[in-house]
C-alpha cells in the first residue's frame, strides 16, 4: 500500500468518525424535552415554569375555574414579564372533539 492510499483511508475513516459525532451532537440539540422547573398548585390555579432559553423562562398559568391558559415570558436581564399567549382551554377541547369526532380521553361521542 502506498502513502497516498494510506492517506486516503485515513481521511475516509476520519470523515466517518466526524460524521458520526456530528449526528450524535445534532440529535441531542434538536430534541430538547421540556422540563418543569417548578409546579405550584393552589385551589383552581396551577403554575408551571419552564426554561425557554439560557436566560429566559416561561410561566404557564392554568385557571381551572375559568378554563384559561396563560403563558408569560420572564426575562430577568431586562426585568420584564410579557404575556406570550392566552387560550380558552374549554373551547380548544370543543374544537378538537368536533374535528376528531371524539370526546375527552379518546372516547367516541354518541350521536344525539
Amino acid at each position: 500500500m502506498t502513502r497516498v492510499q494510506t492517506a486516503c483511508y485515513a481521511l475516509i475513516a476520519s470523515a466517518i468518525v466526524l460524521t458520526a459525532l456530528l449526528l450524535v451532537q445534532s440529535s441531542q440539540t434538536l430534541v430538547q424535552p421540556a422540563h418543569a422547573e417548578m409546579v405550584v398548585h393552589k385551589d383552581f390555579t396551577t403554575m408551571l415554569s419552564t426554561r425557554y432559553r439560557a436566560d429566559t423562562d416561561i410561566v404557564y398559568v392554568l385557571d381551572s375555574k375559568q378554563a384559561r391558559l396563560l403563558a408569560y415570558v420572564l426575562d430577568p436581564n431586562k426585568k420584564t414579564i410579557e404575556l406570550l399567549g392566552d387560550m380558552d382551554v374549554a373551547k380548544a377541547f370543543e374544537v378538537w372533539a368536533q374535528n376528531t369526532g371524539q370526546g375527552a380521553g379518546g372516547v367516541k361521542r354518541v350521536p344525539r
